[in-house]
């Protein structure tokens, strides 16, 4: 297990920003990834509240750069309830974005409670990405073995983030990070049509 922080790779720095105003840090935070100061940025900020207004103002002020929230978990360790899937799932989008090498330049945005909680490392998320389209090739087996490899549940019918249904040639999949659910209309192995 590693931290957040692991997911970073080349040269840290740390900045200390100090007594600005809620609102005026997001504009300096957007302004040293503007100006190429730094490629990605991971602020922390002080909880859940204050995370939603900094991206708000970072889409506000900086709507071209890219802004991840990094959620802590709902529930305490060794509590007997686990947490919620709409949590796991943007943790898993978002240390999965972090894991791929990008151009694009973006801020971090995380609390103190998940900043301190462990992740896997980032090799763990290596080779883990399934990109798919209209016209694309791809067995139903091998997605659905794909799917169960990479922790999604196979049910009936798919409600919360992590699972997959099979009827046929329609594949229904809620994938990590996104809002809806897609489902995939296979015409052999061929992706025939893909839509929320």
């Amino acid at each position: 297990m590693t931290t957040l922080d692991d997911f970073f790779t080349g040269p840290r720095g740390k900045i200390d920003i100090a007594a600005t105003p809620e609102g005026h840090d997001a504009f300096v935070l957007g302004g040293l990834v503007a100006r190429g100061s730094v490629k990605t940025l991971l602020h922390i900020c002080r909880d859940d509240g204050r995370m939603a207004r900094t991206q708000q103002a970072l889409q506000f002020f900086y709507p071209d750069i890219e802004v991840l929230t990094f959620p802590a978990w709902d529930c305490l360790p060794y509590d007997r309830v686990s947490p919620n899937g709409g949590i796991i799932s943007r943790r898993i989008d978002v240390l999965t974005q972090l894991a791929e090498t990008g151009e694009g330049r973006r801020i971090v945005l995380t609390t103190m409670n998940a900043a301190v909680q462990r992740v896997p490392p980032r090799k763990a998320f290596a080779d883990r990405v399934l990109r798919l389209g209209v016209n694309g090739t791809m067995p139903v087996d091998r997605l659905i073995s794909f799917l169960s490899r990479n922790g999604y549940t196979r049910n009936d019918t798919v409600r919360e983030a992590g699972e997959f249904a099979v009827r046929g040639g329609i594949v229904d999949l809620f994938p990590s990070g996104a809002a809806a659910p897609i489902r995939l209309d296979f015409f052999g192995d061929t992706i025939d049509g893909m839509r929320s």
